[in-house]
């Protein structure tokens, strides 16, 4: 009686480890899997005023998206966002080279001018002293 009770017993274990493992791979599983969604969505936001690009890694083929979300799968897929809006670049001393150049300009507008005046002024008196 005791090799059955045994006997049962060791089956009883095996059975239970094997139940214990697919349950635990399972689980890890899910779990595994939850956290790769929560870290990476699979869906990509695109705000008012951007236009998103999403890029098939594999086959190189690219689609247009305007706000709104887009399916964007881990591995597969890569989206790019770009903005609509006008974007100038100001210096940080602006201010200060705007008026040196503002003054660079004004000097080379008079020299321009300057120029100018000398050139029609020698061409009329060329033309004057050919006329007489």
């Amino acid at each position: 009686m005791s090799d059955t009770v045994q006997s049962i017993k060791s089956q009883l274990t095996r059975v239970t480890r094997v139940a214990f493992k697919k349950t635990t791979l399972l689980v890890a599983a899910l779990v595994l899997g939850g956290y790769e969604l929560a870290k990476h969505p699979p869906i990509g936001n695109i705000d008012r005023g951007e236009v998103g690009v999403r890029l098939n890694r594999f086959s190189g083929s690219t689609t247009q998206s305007g706000e709104g979300a887009m399916l964007v799968i881990p591995g597969l897929h890569e989206l790019r966002l770009y903005s609509l809006q006008d974007q100038m670049y100001h210096p940080e001393r602006s201010s200060k080279a705007d008026e040196v150049a503002q003054h660079r300009r004004g000097d080379l507008a008079q020299d321009e001018g300057q120029r100018f005046l000398e050139q029609t002024v020698g061409a009329f008196a060329a033309w004057q002293a050919a006329e007489a």
